[in-house]
């Protein structure tokens, strides 16, 4: 990033975005559905206890 004086700053780490293939991790989807599964039964149990 170029200031208007010309000069270059860092990035601060909340301008810097992580991104992550799913080629490289296949899994991710997989983990993903699997923990909103896993919620969703939490959730109804919470709720029959109600």
């Amino acid at each position: 990033m170029e200031n208007p004086d010309g000069r270059v700053r860092k990035p601060k780490p909340l301008q810097v975005g992580v991104q992550i293939s799913r080629s490289i991790h296949p899994e991710v989807p997989t983990l993903y559905e699997q923990l909103r599964r896993h919620l969703g039964e939490v959730f109804c149990k919470l709720a029959e206890r109600l």
